[in-house]
């Protein structure tokens, strides 16, 4: 983001910047026509629309538009939306952070200021929910002469159009390739010997990044490239390619190599993956890259770039790159669990690690940059959720969710589009403590998950059950959507925090669409319920029986599998884990002691079949090391000097082989009942 003009008082460095720019750009004479004329007052459109895919040069013309307009007296204001927060208040706060002003301040006042404007928003695409907002309520709130250039990856929504008051305002512009001839002179400018630029030109045709990237390569070498069939697939492999193996060393190398596999890349990341010297250089390196771009939370490459340079990496040294992708996956993972209040964020890189594995991609859109942002619900939220719940799933599943909005409304969230405030979706994640009457009569759905959860072992005190009771997105109901891409970030930072549930429950009105992602994921099936006319089949995954560490381990196994993966280990019959209630752990702590001399009476105890054993048995047999807890647990009574007659006690009566209680009592010189008492507080004290 830069303001320029007659504001910004340009430094030496900054004019010599400038110039650089204005020798290097090529072409687009049009669009600086049209620009430079509106800017010279004629009052024929106040919004330019440029639009093109990327690398087409959106970004190198605004800069160059910026720069055709300082010796005219213009200031121009330039934004990047990869830098800003998606919704009203974050473009506001970006603007005024720009003028300098103080947070918090309403930067309109300023821009009328200014005299002559020209604002420029980049990368569009990364805030395009905002088109309703800015239509509406900021760009009418601009000065009269202000002209405003916008430029993004697909052209402005159909509501442009349709509102008479911009017919004559907007200037749609659609960005396309470079003619021969200003290709030509982009190949020269970039310092391509002559003998070269007939060849590159008929390989890469008139794509601005494609050239910039031939140029890298034949400026770097002076060797002629190997040319194949014309065509940008093509091309950008094989540039890539030629680019990857001319890096100054193996070290820069492996930094391009974490580039393309990280969801976005910081030198926390490389130090960490790389484990080497001198990671600020190599990452000031990876920034200077011509197919890296720069956000806010790091540095990715463009996205042919990132394809191609992780499927050669993944073609040419398998072994490698699982290495590297176990090592970022490492790194993530002690983030999550040092940083848990940074889970939303980490959950978004995890899940990036999966968006190679064919039956988990198609479940995620994986545009993470989309313009939703999640919201607390306002007031007027309500009617409109009740409505999308009505129309998506009967009157009956309103009148439920009129319920929960009463009872619980804080565990509601609504997911909007920048610009707009109406909900674009909504999703009901309930935290469920203790069984209430009301709530199981009043909702199937949670009388279905209190049912499961007493089948497989009841909450024990301070568990909960997390449920994602239900979520509607409009325009893709039940559907892979990027609301659903928040929605399912979401739940897997809940599901992994500290405070995370005893049983997670999502409830799904399309279970054959979902279920290979809900076995992906570890979700089994756990009963159905209907209101009204609809049937919802509720998954769940019991984390007491499979924790969170266990569960992550399970699905790391998973990301880089072509299928499926390995699914977790499935017990034999009878071995499956066990969750006991307190009651039932004290009732089998109890059989376990009596049975402590008899293996095959202490491998029937369901404690063999619970985490306390299975965490310490490391393929060894339960009964083994259950027994070896017990001895372990009966002798750390003797390292208590207060419990010394308590240890006594149970190692008598379990471990001497004294054939009944009356004889213990015997042979430890105690009265019956003060040995009873004595046997009692062991035991306790045991478990």
């Amino acid at each position: 983001m830069s303001v320029r003009g007659r504001t910004a008082g340009a430094t030496d460095l900054a004019a010599r910047l400038g110039r650089a720019g204005l020798d290097a750009f090529v072409g687009r004479d049009a669009e600086r026509e049209l620009v430079a004329a509106a800017l010279a007052g004629d009052p024929g459109f106040a919004v330019l629309f440029v639009h093109g895919p990327g690398g087409i040069g959106k970004s190198a013309l605004l800069r160059r538009i910026a720069l055709d307009a300082e010796p005219t007296g213009v200031t121009t204001v330039a934004l990047d939306a990869r830098t800003i927060d998606p919704s009203p208040g974050g473009f506001l706060a970006a603007l005024a952070d720009q003028l300098g002003l103080p947070p918090g301040s309403d930067p309109l006042p300023a821009l009328h200021d200014l005299g002559p404007l020209l604002l420029v928003v980049d990368t569009f695409e990364r805030c395009a929910g905002l088109q309703g907002w800015l239509r509406e309520r900021f760009l009418p709130r601009l000065p009269a002469e202000a002209l405003t250039v916008v430029a993004g990856r697909e052209p402005p929504e159909s509501a442009w159009r349709f509102d008479p008051s911009w017919q004559d305002l907007l200037r749609v512009v659609a960005l396309r390739n470079l003619p021969p001839d200003d290709a030509g002179r982009l190949l020269a400018t970039r310092g391509v010997p002559p003998h070269l630029r007939e060849p590159a030109l008929a390989f890469a045709g008139g794509h601005p990044l494609a050239l910039c990237l031939l140029a890298e390569t034949a400026f770097g070498t002076g060797a002629p490239l190997a040319l194949v069939e014309p065509g940008p697939p093509d091309l950008v492999r094989v540039l890539l390619e030629r680019i990857v193996d001319e890096a100054p060393s193996p070290r820069h190398r492996a930094a391009l190599e974490v580039c393309a596999h990280a969801r976005v890349t910081t030198e926390s990341l490389l130090r960490a993956v790389l484990e080497q010297p001198g990671i600020d250089e190599l990452f000031q390196w990876l920034r200077a890259r011509s197919f890296v771009e720069q956000a806010t939370e790091g540095l990715y490459p463009h996205d042919l770039a990132r394809d191609v340079l992780d499927a050669e990496l993944r073609w040419r040294d398998p072994d490698r790159y699982a290495e590297l992708h176990r090592r970022i996956r490492a790194y993530l993972f002690d983030r999550l669990r040092r940083n848990p209040a940074e889970g939303t964020r980490i959950w978004r890189d995890l899940m990036f690690l999966h968006r190679r594995n064919p039956v988990y991609a198609p479940f995620m859109t994986w545009d993470v940059d989309c313009g939703v942002y999640e919201d607390v619900p306002r007031p007027a939220d309500r009617a409109a959720m009740l409505a999308m719940t009505r129309e998506a799933e009967g009157p009956e599943s309103a009148a439920v969710l009129a319920y929960w909005l009463d009872r619980r409304p804080e565990r509601c969230r609504v997911y909007r589009r920048a610009g707009h405030p109406e909900p674009a979706g909504f999703a009901l994640h309930l935290l469920l403590y203790v069984p209430d009457a009301t709530d199981i009569a009043v909702d199937p759905v949670v009388a279905a998950a209190w049912a499961h959860a007493h089948a497989v072992g009841r909450l024990r005190p301070g568990e909960h059950l997390d449920l994602l009771r239900t979520f509607v997105v409009p325009e893709a109901y039940h559907r892979p959507s990027p609301v659903m891409d928040q929605i399912q970030v979401s739940c897997a930072s809940a599901w992994s925090s500290q405070s995370g549930p005893a049983l997670s429950f999502l409830v799904l009105a399309d279970p054959e669409f979902w279920a290979a992602q809900m076995a992906y994921i570890e979700h089994s099936p756990a009963g159905e319920a209907t209101v009204g006319d609809r049937t919802f089949t509720l998954f769940a995954h019991d984390w007491r029986a499979m924790p969170v560490d266990e569960w992550l381990s399970t699905l790391g196994d998973r990301e880089l599998a072509d299928g499926p993966g390995p699914s977790a280990p499935v017990p034999e019959p009878g071995r499956l884990r066990v969750v006991l209630s307190e009651q039932e752990f004290q009732t089998a702590v109890r059989d376990a002691l009596r049975s402590a001399r008899r293996p095959g009476d202490l491998a029937r105890n369901p404690l063999c079949r619970s985490r306390v054993v299975s965490d310490v048995a490391h393929g060894r047999p339960a009964a083994q090391a259950l027994a070896e807890l017990l001895v372990e647990a009966t002798d750390s009574l003797a390292d208590d000097p207060r419990a010394g007659k308590l240890h006594r006690v149970v190692a008598t009566t379990f471990f001497r082989g004294v054939p009944t209680q009356e004889v213990a009592a015997e042979r430890l010189g105690l009265p019956f009942s003060t040995y009873r008492r004595h046997l009692g507080a062991g035991i306790d004290r045991i478990t």
